[in-house]
């Protein structure tokens, strides 16, 4: 696992771009940067988001909300005809639901924001799922998780 400034994008890029999908944590600042990865028109075989052809991603966060006025400020453009939002009752459900969506292989991108940790085997269990099916799992929050689950953790300045 890498621990990074927001500041090194070309070896993040790299990896979130790539087909093998995995968990990648950011955290302060690198939040923004974070969403404007999945803007990104590179990805392999699966489309961009934000590309006319398709590719769905998911929110999920069980307290907070995605707010539109900050990414546009940002310049992130995630078209809303291609977003599903998830809004579960408390952290260990939004865990739950994070770990559905990899084992699905229905989205590019899963971009989770729980409010608190979650046990060691959960994350694990994300770990294999989004690896498995090839999805980008974005996790945009200062939990503290196991580092030996995550591809990167990427701090902001």
């Amino acid at each position: 696992m890498k621990t990074l400034k927001w500041s090194t994008q070309s070896d993040l890029c790299q990896s979130v771009l790539s087909k093998s999908g995995g968990l990648f944590h950011f955290q302060g600042e690198a939040i923004p940067f974070a969403l404007s990865l999945v803007t990104t028109p590179q990805r392999g075989a699966s489309p961009s988001p934000s590309s006319t052809s398709g590719g769905h991603f998911l929110w999920i966060s069980d307290e907070g909300f995605l707010n539109p006025a900050a990414l546009v400020a940002r310049r992130v453009e995630l078209p809303l005809s291609r977003l599903i939002i998830i809004t579960p009752p408390n952290a260990k459900e939004s865990w739950s639901c994070a770990i559905e969506a990899a084992q699905s292989g229905l989205f590019s991108y899963i971009l989770f924001r729980p409010s608190q940790t979650c046990q060691g085997s959960t994350g694990r269990i994300l770990q294999l799922a989004s690896e498995k099916s090839a999805t980008c799992v974005l996790i945009l929050a200062p939990v503290v998780l196991p580092h030996w689950v995550l591809k990167a953790s990427i701090e902001g300045a």
